[in-house]
């Protein structure tokens, strides 16, 4: 810091300074200051282009710039041009230009309460983080259960025929086709398989009917 006309103390615009500032001289910040200022007997002004970080305590305190911390003045506090001040303000006179903010409240009673001994460099504010609230889906109610009747399922055809037993009245007398006791799934198959085969393939059946019926014939003669 250097000091001023008249005794003034004066933070250049490219100073930085971290700490607590204990003075009774006026002090001028024009650049970025944070910690604690200590100036009871004296004014305090912050600059346009300043950064201020702190809590402060002083008979007068301006502000041009932006502060970010509780303001403690004996005398008044003023806000000028483009201030921009989040903290709470305790003066005994207070003022605000139009284009200034302040984001605080601002208590006349307590204006010459002197800054606490125990004070801290103020911890800038974090916004409270959105966090989005999904809404439940909606479960899709379960289908029905719909049963359906079971088709029965047809019985096979046997290839073969139940033969005769001694007992029925047909057992002992020739067949009236020629396929014998052959079932009728297996003739028909067999026709069309006689059909599909060609002349020599029925050839081939034929003799073999005859076969049977010859065999059939001989069978009964000797009964």
């Amino acid at each position: 810091m250097n000091p001023g006309e008249g005794g003034t103390t004066v933070l250049g615009r490219t100073a930085k300074f971290r700490g607590e500032f204990n003075g009774s001289e006026n002090m001028v910040i024009e650049g970025d200051f944070e910690g604690i200022i200590r100036n009871p007997g004296a004014n305090v002004t912050v600059g346009p282009q300043a950064r201020v970080r702190a809590a402060i305590a002083a008979r007068d305190v301006i502000i041009y710039g932006n502060v970010e911390g509780q303001i403690h003045a004996t005398g008044s506090v003023s806000l000028r041009g483009v201030a921009n001040v989040v903290g709470d303000v305790l003066g005994s006179r207070f003022s605000m230009e139009e284009n200034s903010v302040l984001r605080g409240r601002v208590d006349s009673s307590r204006g010459g309460e002197p800054l606490p001994s125990s004070a801290s460099i103020p911890v800038a504010a974090v916004p409270p983080r959105h966090t989005p609230v999904l809404a439940p889906r909606p479960v899709p109610a379960p289908e029905p259960l719909v049963l359906r009747p079971v088709e029965p399922i047809a019985a096979e055809q046997p290839l073969f025929a139940t033969p005769p037993s001694e007992t029925s009245p047909s057992f002992g007398k020739t067949p009236t086709s020629s396929y014998g006791h052959l079932s009728a799934g297996l003739v028909a198959a067999w026709r069309k398989l006689d059909s599909s085969a060609g002349p020599g393939a029925s050839q081939g059946v034929s003799e073999h009917t005859k076969g049977h019926q010859d065999s059939s014939e001989v069978a009964e003669s000797k009964a």
